[in-house]
């Protein structure tokens, strides 16, 4: 099995020493995981106990449902370029449709 990175949250940290760049990280991952989690696409606990996203977070495709691992290719990357134009990191919506054509997807 091919098992690769598919998230590294402590690299991330480590491009940038800005407050700026490290809160949109958190923000930005933490609302991506949190999206995950509750939706059972991710198979271990990538929230700390404040519900953030933990800073030594490695997320590997072992890690991802298979509907989770197809968000990371095809949904994900979209809503990312979305939010950090916009800021508005709770918005999960396209995230939400995007697993919703998933699912009718899997039953045809």
């Amino acid at each position: 099995m091919n098992n690769f990175e598919i998230v590294n949250i402590p690299s991330y940290l480590n491009a940038s020493k800005s407050k700026d760049f490290r809160s949109q990280i958190f923000q930005q991952y933490t609302s991506i995981f949190k999206f995950l989690y509750d939706k059972n696409l991710i198979k271990i606990n990538p929230l700390n106990e404040l519900g953030e996203v933990k800073e030594d977070l490695i997320v590997y495709k072992s890690d991802l449902t298979e509907n989770g691992l197809e968000l990371f290719k095809k949904a994900i990357p979209s809503w990312q370029r979305n939010v950090d134009r916009s800021g508005n990191y709770e918005n999960i919506s396209s995230l939400e449709k995007a697993l919703a054509k998933l699912c009718a997807e899997a039953k045809k």
